[in-house]
Parts: C-alpha cells; sequence; structure tokens
C-alpha cells in the first residue's frame, strides 16, 4: 500500500512539471511568421519564437522584442513584453501587430498554424516555417 502511494506522490509531482502553456502544446521550437491579422493579410514581417516554459522572442520590421506566457493551453497571455525602441517604416505597422498581441487570449494550434484570439473577435495567424 506504500508503494501505492510513493507511486501517486511521484505521478502527480510530474504532472505538476509538465509545461501547460502553449509551448508544452505544439509550439515550442517553431518560427511562427504573422500571415493574417483579421482576414486580411499582414504584410509586415513579425516573427514569434517561444521557448519550452513560455519564453517569447520575437522581430518585427524594426524591432526584437520577448515576453512570457504563463497562461494554460488554450489561453493566452502574453506578459512582461520587453521591444526595442529603433524606428524604421514599418514602425507603425510593427505597433499595431504588438498592441494587438497584447490583446490576445486564447490559442490555438493546427499543426503548421498558430491562430491568436481575442475577445474582440480580433485574429491573428502565424505559419510555422519549414
Amino acid at each position: 500500500m506504500t508503494r501505492f502511494f510513493v507511486a501517486l506522490f511521484f505521478l502527480s509531482l510530474a504532472a505538476c512539471t509538465r509545461d501547460e502553456t502553449l509551448t508544452g502544446h505544439g509550439a515550442a521550437a517553431r518560427l511562427w511568421s504573422l500571415t493574417e491579422i483579421n482576414q486580411n493579410p499582414f504584410a509586415a514581417p513579425v516573427s514569434l519564437f517561444m521557448e519550452e516554459g513560455g519564453f517569447v522572442q520575437g522581430v518585427g520590421p524594426c524591432n526584437s522584442f520577448e515576453g512570457r506566457v504563463n497562461s494554460p493551453y488554450p489561453w493566452f497571455s502574453l506578459n512582461n513584453l520587453k521591444r526595442g525602441t529603433q524606428e524604421c517604416p514599418d514602425y507603425d505597422a510593427e505597433t499595431y501587430a504588438l498592441q494587438l498581441l497584447l490583446r490576445m487570449n486564447e490559442a490555438e494550434v493546427l499543426d503548421k498554424t498558430l491562430i491568436l484570439r481575442g475577445d474582440d473577435t480580433a485574429e491573428m495567424v502565424f505559419t510555422a516555417a519549414e
């Protein structure tokens, strides 16, 4: 009986350490390129790279950025966003994409497609690089 409880303890401990964020459900270690916002093509180059544990790095047309996703899948919340301040011709597009990214609260990973959605019907579609 004691062995049963010891085994149960270690199984529950293993479940507690599993990555339940977006990165633990297929989004990690892939380069995601923003292709659409609200079903319209998005021309400015914005890419995300997510690591296990929820760390997010990204590159826009002007600046790099980073943050952390701590929400359990399928929820999405980008926190502690840090971004450079270099301006370029696509600075407004980059700002728009990052502000929208901060408003996203739901995620869905479908093979090579990452869809982020917000409360206000906003949607961002990313495609994984080959």
